[in-house]
């Protein structure tokens, strides 16, 4: 990975410093809590407002809505479809 400098010393990496948010995430079919990441100086709002079109999760423990019976599954990564998201709760 390489570090480059301009005349004045600042300095541009390709590595984008990010903090994790433990979050919950109502989705149309089920809830979600784990982590997404923002950059530093953003609010999640912000992070949200991107034209990407999935939002990425990871440490999920996912809970079934749409299941008869109340059942959770621990997830290391996942990706959700941003259409889907009804709302989301920072955790603090």
């Amino acid at each position: 990975m390489s570090t480059k400098y301009d005349q004045e010393g600042k300095f541009f990496s390709h590595v984008i410093p990010k903090e994790a948010l433990t979050v919950t995430i109502k989705t149309i079919n089920s809830i979600i809590t784990g982590e997404i990441y923002k950059k530093y100086d953003k609010r999640i709002l912000d992070s949200l407002n991107i034209s990407e079109q999935f939002l990425a999760i990871t440490n999920a423990v996912l809970i079934d809505d749409s299941a008869p019976v109340e059942k959770s599954e621990l997830i290391p990564f996942m990706i959700v479809n941003r259409d889907h998201i009804v709302w989301i709760i920072p955790k603090e």
